[in-house]
């Protein structure tokens, strides 16, 4: 890998996908490849109107390129029964193009794979365990569950592959409070009467750049910005900087 790593993001049209291009222009050559076509709106970082199910066309995109991040996420906001539409979508996006995204990452030579899962896979989005076997029976958390057992299923496939779960990602610019995808104002981050800090997407970026040098069998992480809920990006870097297996 040069100086200046080659970094595709999987569902870069985003809250997060965008926030880490903003975070990374210059440090690292980014493109974001999406279904969506906001992902063409920043000329400064060439981005593909592609889908993430089709391997074919992400191999295409993704020859030349150093780590992969995925990010392709379709949430679920509404409580069951849920419609045949919104199950199809949300398996198929959540669980489906991890495995795409793997095959095309092997096949263009792709050295890491970086999979953004979700303590969502715990029913409460918190666990004394934050690394530990998730336990969400709920359509979104489950299908982060299976995606990650696939990316352990596909670790010989290719890529280095490593999950990071990660809880309450915001903007820097709304930092500490919590800034959640479906809304427009940022909002303190409160269970049980305690106040927690919300995970800085620059931290996200931290922890990428530390675990796309990683090569070996599959990890599974989890990083938050509130040592409370989980490991800080400083444990991870701890823990992780200068591993290579």
């Amino acid at each position: 890998m040069g100086s200046t790593p080659r970094v595709a993001l999987l569902g870069g049209a985003g809250l997060v996908g965008s926030e880490l291009s903003r975070i990374r222009h210059g440090s690292w050559q980014v493109s974001r490849i999406d279904v969506h076509p906001g992902a063409t709106a920043d000329a400064d970082q060439p981005a593909a109107i592609v889908d993430v199910l089709d391997e074919a066309a992400l191999t295409s995109v993704l020859t030349g390129v150093d780590i992969v991040v995925h990010l392709a996420n379709v949430p679920v906001r509404t409580p069951p029964p849920y419609p045949a539409s919104t199950l199809r979508d949300a398996f198929a996006v959540n669980v489906g193009s991890v495995y795409t995204g793997i095959r095309a990452s092997a096949a263009a030579g792709v050295g890491s794979f970086i999979h953004v899962s979700s303590m969502s896979v715990f029913a409460d989005s918190r666990s004394e365990t934050p690394e530990g076997e998730g336990d969400a029976l709920e359509s979104y958390g489950l299908s982060k569950r299976l995606a990650e057992h696939a990316c352990a299923a596909m670790e010989d496939v290719g890529p280095t592959v490593t999950s990071i779960r990660i809880a309450f990602p915001t903007p820097d610019d709304a930092w500490p409070l919590w800034l959640r995808p479906s809304d427009s104002t940022a909002i303190p981050l409160t269970f049980d009467d305690e106040t927690y800090t919300a995970l800085r997407i620059s931290d996200l970026a931290r922890a990428i750049d530390i675990l796309s040098a990683r090569r070996g069998r599959y990890a599974r992480l989890a990083l938050a910005g509130d040592a409370r809920l989980a490991p800080t990006v400083d444990d991870l870097r701890h823990t992780w900087g200068g591993a290579t297996a």
